[in-house]
């Protein structure tokens, strides 16, 4: 059984000063490291101009409806049981309405 803490209130350090792999690691990465910390508010398409990130866009629509259409090919297979049927279907559903409802809601223009 695995046993895990719950309620945890106070936070464990843990020091990587003895850790020759860990020091080798940081030295090696500190420069993404410093600026992962302090870019951790900047978005992955802040470098993009309008119409890369227009592209970008499309792309992931796209991918999200070809991903809910290969879902979908199955709308008529044979299920174990007719509430089996009934959630793929939901299922299809969603993942095709949710992926333009996504882009829609979370563009900033």
């Amino acid at each position: 059984m695995w046993c895990k803490p719950q309620n945890a209130t106070e936070p464990i350090t843990i020091s990587l000063s003895n850790c020759a792999d860990c020091e080798h690691f940081i030295n090696e990465n500190s420069r993404f490291l410093e600026s992962a910390s302090e870019n951790s508010t900047q978005y992955w398409h802040d470098d993009l101009d309008d119409a890369q990130l227009k592209k970008v866009t499309f792309m992931g629509l796209g991918l999200g409806l070809i991903y809910g259409g290969l879902h979908a090919v199955a709308w008529d297979a044979h299920f174990p049981s007719y509430v089996e049927q009934i959630l793929w279907r939901v299922a299809v559903v969603v993942i095709i309405a949710s992926t333009p409802f996504y882009f829609v809601a979370f563009s900033e223009n």
